[in-house]
């Protein structure tokens, strides 16, 4: 019988022979990608590469289509197609564009405008997309630059929405300009 060439068994269990972890995929020496830590926290598991999670963290509580927040070393699992942020990173980066963002004031938004809306919502009390529920916002149907803007005071360019509905419209405008969802470019419909 041939020499055996070898002192250790291959059972292809991904543990070198000093039966530490192999940090490459395979089970084998050969160097191929290394394998990746489970995103999970501290977690010492070892994941194939293009894994985010190793069996432990990902199959019994997990929905399929989930995926981890953008933040580094997070975690949390999110919706695909929401704010790519779980709620905690979600407001440290919002805190950090309000930093950056005028004032409502400075924006057009002061006491002339806070006197208008109620003088707008006593004449238009309901939402005009048809919900039926009273409205709470004065919506700029197409966009403006600001206070010197000729359409901002303009009452054509005006409708009266309820929170959601407005949140909705001006998420919705955001995504088709491109410009996130601060943008308000369309009609609500």
């Amino acid at each position: 019988m041939g020499k055996q060439t070898h002192s250790f068994p291959l059972s292809g269990d991904g543990l070198s022979p000093d039966r530490s972890p192999n940090l490459y995929s395979g089970g084998s020496m050969s160097p191929k990608k290394p394998m990746v830590p489970c995103r999970y926290g501290s977690c010492p598991e070892l994941v194939p590469p293009g894994g985010i999670f190793c069996d432990r963290h990902s199959v019994p509580g997990s929905r399929p289509g989930l995926k981890p927040c953008r933040a580094p070393k997070c975690p949390t699992l999110v919706v695909p197609g929401t704010d790519p942020y779980c709620p905690a990173h979600r407001r440290t980066r919002n805190q950090a564009y309000d930093k950056t963002r005028p004032t409502a004031g400075d924006r057009g938004y002061g006491e002339r405008w806070r006197r208008y809306r109620v003088f707008y919502l006593k004449r238009h009390p309901i939402c005009v997309c048809g919900c039926g529920r009273p409205a709470r916002v004065v919506d700029h149907i197409e966009p403006v630059t600001g206070p010197q803007d000729p359409k901002f005071w303009d009452p054509t360019n005006h409708q009266a929405l309820t929170v959601q509905c407005h949140n909705r419209k001006t998420a919705q405008d955001g995504r088709r300009s491109g410009r996130g969802t601060n943008g308000n470019a369309s009609v609500h419909r």
